[in-house]
């Protein structure tokens, strides 16, 4: 209903896309799975909201809360999951670098 309200362009794909967008980005980044590639596209909606829906209802008391995500996300995609992510354990728990030249 939301999308339909600030005129979204294909409202209903861009609920369904954006609510699985949200879903499996969020698991990303808690297991710090594809974090990085998550970050951005979570960055990039975080972008859209405060552009499309929050400044019109003004900076204060709207759109703060998106800007922390974005900033957030954008930390994320630079920096990367870190060393308590599942990838950074699945890293350190694979099999040994093979030296090179071998």
């Amino acid at each position: 209903a939301l999308f339909l309200t600030v005129n979204i362009p294909f409202a209903e794909p861009a609920a369904w896309f954006i609510g699985g967008l949200e879903l499996a980005g969020g698991l990303a980044l808690l297991l710090g799975v594809a974090a990085r590639p998550f970050a951005l596209l979570l960055a990039a909606e975080m972008a859209v909201a405060i552009l499309a829906v929050r400044l019109r209802q003004g900076w204060v008391g709207a759109a703060e809360y998106e800007a922390v995500l974005l900033l957030t996300c954008l930390a994320v995609a630079l920096l990367g999951a870190g060393p308590l992510s599942l990838a950074a354990f699945l890293r350190r728990s694979g099999p040994p670098p093979v030296p090179p030249g071998v």
